[in-house]
């Protein structure tokens, strides 16, 4: 019985979010790498996370990066504040996002969204369709609509090294 309402609610949750991600307006903007100026990287809670963020501080030095992580299970140890967190329960029952900071960032208009994460569930969802980024990029995978995907990566570090191989060879028209 509790497998049943949990499904009933997953449900629920899911079609509300789905109907408020399909009224986001965004400006789709491809811009060089020089013109890339903010930056939101997006992933799923990884224990070698702390070692790729160091690395694309280092690789996309000069952009300034919000780091949004998700959570799967709302009891991991946080390690900094330099990340924002988010779970499950930042989700109300009727799919109303009850976390301030999550809501900030879904409304900033990132030059870029790079999403990190290899999995869909329906709050990964719903912030990488509701967010205002004007491009977004990731791998190819289910419910996610990406500007620019990258196929045939190895982990965070490989795709991290492939968005910036990818917008240093852009060229203004």
């Amino acid at each position: 019985m509790k497998k049943i309402l949990k499904s009933i609610v997953h449900r629920i949750t899911s079609d509300s979010l789905k109907r408020r991600a399909a009224g986001v307006e965004r400006t789709k903007a491809y811009q060089t790498w020089e013109k890339i100026h903010t930056g939101l990287v997006f992933w799923v809670g990884d224990p070698e996370e702390q070692q790729w963020l160091k690395e694309i501080g280092r690789k996309w030095a000069g952009i300034t990066l919000d780091k949004l992580c998700f959570l799967p299970s709302p009891n991991k140890e946080i390690l900094t504040d330099a990340i924002t967190y988010v779970t499950g329960e930042d989700l109300s029952f009727s799919g109303r996002i009850v976390n301030e900071e999550l809501l900030r960032i879904m409304e900033t208009p990132y030059d870029l969204l790079l999403d990190l994460t290899d999995q869909s569930n329906p709050l990964i969802d719903y912030i990488l369709k509701g967010s205002r980024a004007k491009c977004k990029i990731g791998v190819p995978k289910e419910n996610f609509e990406a500007d620019v995907m990258i196929d045939g990566v190895s982990g965070p570090l490989d795709l991290i090294d492939k968005a910036a191989v990818v917008f240093s060879g852009l060229k203004e028209a």
